[in-house]
């Protein structure tokens, strides 16, 4: 099911950026302090990350695949709600939007000239027992959910007083082993950019920037679409 949700974002061009200042170089997971629960880095990255539900924001990213001469580059804003899920809304190159939660993976589809006027569709492929416990990975790169990601990953963390570094290698018991070879989250007080190495040699990268909590007016308009 994780794969499903790789290709939804790929066909829109959504999921994370490509290769910049030598991004593409493997991360050195053995510098790194391989994260245990309890551990004081926990309680220190919790402390760090003062947004975490509840946000919206804008990113900007690209998706370098090999058979491509070039990156797929897309803009545009997102929310994060604990209720509705992750809401990713392309703006450029082409408009396109996605919901992601527990429940699946939907598109929306505009009834006319006006995109904002229009309903969610689900996509089939994602109503199963399984994708709910993907979904949630994904929205927990973004908030960067500690708990969360240790379900599927072996965590590995670095940090110097203003910023932090937190590499995710699937565990060799997740599905995810088939798809990904490496995560690398980047932050200070909140999550800066997020990286994937796929293990099909496709690289991403997306950075993330206005992130503010989300108010009540936008929860309103997201729960209306």
């Amino acid at each position: 099911m994780i794969k499903l949700l790789l290709k939804a974002l790929s066909l829109t061009t959504l999921l994370l950026i490509g290769v910049v200042n030598g991004a593409t170089k493997t991360p050195d997971f053995s510098m790194a302090e391989k994260l245990q629960q309890p551990a004081p880095a926990i309680k220190l990255l919790n402390k760090k990350l003062v947004l975490k539900n509840n946000i919206k924001g804008e990113f900007n990213q690209e998706k370098h695949i090999k058979v491509l001469s070039r990156p797929l580059k897309s803009s545009g804003k997102f929310n994060l709600s604990e209720h509705q899920g992750l809401i990713w809304d392309t703006q450029q190159p082409t408009k396109n939007r996605i919901k992601v939660n527990s429940t699946g993976l939907y598109e929306w589809k505009s009834s006319g000239s006006d995109f904002n006027q229009g309903q969610w569709q689900v996509k089939p492929e994602s109503q199963s027992a399984g994708f709910s416990r993907y979904a949630k990975s994904f929205q927990a790169l973004l908030n960067a959910d500690i708990k969360q990601l240790q379900q599927e990953f072996d965590l590995y963390w670095q940090h110097t007083a203003n910023n932090w570094q937190l590499g995710l290698k699937p565990k060799q018991t997740s599905q995810l082993t088939k798809l990904i070879s490496w995560i690398k989250v980047t932050g200070s007080d909140r999550v800066n950019m997020i990286q994937i190495r796929e293990q099909s040699g496709d690289f991403s990268q997306i950075n993330l920037s206005s992130i503010a909590p989300l108010n009540s007016s936008t929860s309103a308009d997201v729960n209306a679409k």
